[in-house]
């Protein structure tokens, strides 16, 4: 996992990044573009590529719930101020510029805080 300031990261890096805190398996880099493994299509989602022959997509966009649900397992809290999104989950607080994004930051500080 990134050693990073979950608040530092945006685009690919916070995709990949929460996906890997998540324990999903990727390919690629985390800087994009990556692949996952959808069993339930059993195929290749590629997320991040910069190539005309792919669809341009990113996880947040296609998986918008899936943040939510992480969220939701460890009893997340939301609020928001000024157009600022404030997640809380666990012993982490962490904001975005939507309720996807800073869940995802707060995962993966939680996850770095539990590495420790």
């Amino acid at each position: 996992m990134l050693k990073t300031d979950p608040q530092t990261l945006c685009g690919n890096l916070l995709e990949y990044s929460f996906l890997q805190s998540c324990g999903v398996a990727l390919l690629g880099k985390a800087d994009g573009p990556f692949a996952i493994h959808s069993t339930s299509h059993n195929s290749l989602l590629l997320f991040g590529a910069n190539d005309s022959n792919y669809a341009k997509t990113s996880f947040e966009d296609a998986h918008a719930l899936y943040p939510f649900d992480v969220a939701l397992e460890h009893s997340a809290s939301f609020s928001v101020s000024n157009g600022v999104v404030t997640c809380v989950m666990g012993k982490s607080t962490s904001t975005g510029s939507t309720y996807s994004e800073a869940a995802m930051r707060a995962l993966i500080a939680m996850k770095q805080v539990a590495d420790k």
